[in-house]
């Protein structure tokens, strides 16, 4: 029974903290990328009493701002501790790549090699996963549910399977893609076996309506609060202003790019893409490539070159790449002529490289959100305002403030792109945060000029400047 156990939890433990460990530099850092920052200040503004939506606006569904207020009660308000965390939701989805691997792959070898690969696509690159995003989080919800129905039958695994997908889409709704792939799949699967009616009913119908009852309850509570109009305006009319703005060379380089960055696991990928072996699942590689194509195309569609879109892409990337080291695969001789402790100690200089990486990004690195919340502390009383203007965001968090606009991402005040598709009224804005008469506000010397920046300007003095380029105004006569 203990060997079992052992059995059981070495392979948790030991993924959870490999993917500490890589990323224990980036704990202490204030901001890493200002969309964390979001999640952060409004998730203390929901605990504070504030509605997603009404006094709190974004363009993300609500999940990741109500994971993140669950996440700041239980670390009590720590950055380092929300670090940790988000480290632990990896460490967490590559169990479940393992059990995966192991399970579909099998091969056991195989799945501690997508369990270790999987954290280390996450921690090399500060927009490809160092930087907290949504990806990091519904990821964890999609492995969920294929490690409940993978192999399984029964009806309430397909429910719970889908809960999981409903929670990770209202995290972010791109995970509609590993759902439908997952859909399509159970489909194709059901019409080759003639099972077609059997497999609607027990398992498709359970999966859909599991997924189904998150966003349901979401609504049904914006109704209660007499927002439903306002739910289903965030959601879809603002979510159909933003433009698909593709320029198909520009996504096939971006594409290019993702694997040639992570060039040795995209060929280990390709590699175990040309043999299956016989302790293999027969299903398993055409559901992996199936369901990187939906990522894919959910990732590249928008035109958005965003290198953390790609994330998603990640578990399904991991898998492959981890087959390539079943222990029944052909292989080059000079691979298996390599023994096994060298292997061990490569994983382990490669995971020290990546730390080394980002002990110098991160760990000794300037903490400029940090600075300039150190200057403003001991000059604001405690009702003393404050609007960050086009600077980061944290600011409200670091000093315990409350944003004097409910657009809290600085973008979708001050770009106009954000602006047309959210339906934002300069004018009116400005009104609205001039008129709380915040003590200071912050500019970068780059802000853009408009409206809000030139009433700031004769409304306010500059009274200091950072050399890293931010400059502090207050309020005249304060």
């Amino acid at each position: 029974m203990s060997f079992r156990l052992a059995d059981k939890w070495t392979p948790l433990l030991a993924l959870c903290g490999w993917a500490v460990a890589l990323r224990f530099f980036s704990f202490f850092l204030s901001v890493i990328n200002h969309d964390e920052s979001t999640y952060l200040v409004i998730a203390q503004g929901m605990l504070d009493g504030g509605t997603y939506l009404v006094d709190l606006i974004d363009t993300k569904p609500v999940g990741i701002f109500l994971l993140y207020a669950g996440m700041l009660v239980a670390t009590g308000k720590s950055i380092i501790g929300m670090r940790l965390l988000t480290s632990l939701f990896i460490g967490l989805t590559a169990y479940g790549l393992f059990v995966l691997g192991e399970r579909a792959g099998g091969s056991r070898r195989a799945a501690w090699a997508a369990g270790l690969i999987y954290p280390l696509l996450l921690s090399i690159f500060t927009f490809y996963g160092v930087s907290p995003n949504t990806e990091i989080y519904f990821n964890l919800f999609t492995i969920t549910a294929l490690v409940l129905i993978w192999g399984h039958q029964q009806s309430w695994r397909y429910a719970l399977a889908g809960l999981c997908l409903g929670m990770g889409f209202l995290i972010k709704y791109v995970v509609f893609f590993d759902g439908l792939a997952l859909g399509l799949f159970l489909l194709w699967g059901a019409w080759q076996s003639h099972k077609l009616g059997p497999v609607i009913i027990r398992q498709l119908l359970p999966l859909v309506v599991g997924a189904a009852i998150p966003f349901g309850l979401t609504y049904a509570w914006y109704l209660w609060q007499g927002q439903g109009d306002t739910f289903l305006y965030y959601t879809f009319t603002v979510m159909g202003r933003y433009p698909v703005d593709k320029v198909w060379w520009k996504s096939g380089v971006f594409l290019l790019d993702f694997f040639g960055r992570f060039f040795p696991i995209s060929l280990l990928a390709i590699w175990r893409v040309r043999e299956r072996v016989p302790t293999e699942d027969p299903l398993w590689l055409r559901f992996l490539l199936l369901w990187m194509a939906f990522d894919l195309f959910a990732t590249l569609y928008t035109g958005k070159l965003f290198g953390h879109y790609f994330i998603q892409v990640m578990p399904s990337l991991a898998l492959l790449a981890g087959g390539f080291f079943h222990h029944s695969r052909s292989r080059p001789s000079w691979v298996r002529r390599i023994p096994a402790h060298l292997g061990t100690k490569l994983i382990l200089g490669l995971g020290l490289a990546v730390m080394g990486l980002q002990l110098a990004e991160y760990y000794l690195r300037p903490d400029r959100a940090q600075e300039v919340a150190d200057w403003l502390a001991p000059r604001m009383w405690p009702d003393d305002k404050l609007y960050t203007g086009d600077y980061h965001q944290i600011i409200y968090f670091l000093l315990d403030k409350k944003s004097p606009t409910p657009y809290v991402h600085r973008s979708l005040v001050w770009d106009p792109h954000h602006r047309q598709a959210l339906g934002i009224d300069l004018q009116a804005e400005t009104v609205r945060i001039l008129s709380q008469r915040p003590r200071f506000i912050l500019l970068q010397d780059q802000a853009p000029d408009n409206e809000l920046k030139a009433v700031i300007q004769q409304g306010y003095d500059r009274v200091h400047e950072f050399d890293f380029g931010v400059q502090v105004y207050a309020l005249k006569g304060s």
